[in-house]
């Protein structure tokens, strides 16, 4: 078994690409990409969250040698790594969307989790004794003679 994703591309191309892909999820917060590249910089991600947490000269180093803008680096120190100070873990989240026009590869969106960003999908609905049978059309049978009929409109 092996320990990454290849994507296809030879190490130096790879590891640019998820260096670019982790400074570009840090300024923006949410980017989207295939599924299995969303997958891989998530590790990264997270890794960079982790060593702005540390908050030390040491850890500055190592996440500035991994990304590629000084405004990134400053962003995970000053407003990510706060954000998530009581989170272990799980920084980030993938959203499968829609395959790609093309060659129909699947696209994810990868974000953080605690973002101000419009949401992708809508929170979901706890179900309140929800019953087989019970649906919320009404039935032909439910209808009450007060109520009008679309005949009686005319």
């Amino acid at each position: 078994m092996r320990g990454f994703r290849h994507l296809g591309r030879k190490s130096s191309h790879r590891r640019s690409m998820l260096r670019t892909m982790t400074d570009q999820l840090v300024i923006h917060e949410r980017i989207k990409t295939t599924v299995a590249k969303a997958k891989e910089v998530r590790k990264f991600a997270d890794r960079m969250i982790t060593q702005g947490k540390g908050g030390t000269l040491h850890n500055w180093n190592i996440a500035t040698s991994w990304l590629q803008t000084t405004p990134a680096a400053s962003k995970v120190f000053n407003i990510l790594a706060p954000r998530f100070a009581n989170r272990d873990g799980g920084y980030t989240r993938i959203i499968k969307c829609e395959n790609r026009k093309g060659d129909h590869a699947e696209m994810a969106y990868i974000e953080f989790v605690d973002n101000n960003l419009i949401p992708l999908r809508s929170p979901k609905i706890s179900n309140q004794s929800t019953t087989v049978g019970n649906s919320s059309s009404p039935s032909p049978s439910s209808f009450s003679p007060q109520q009008k009929s679309i005949n009686d409109l005319d």
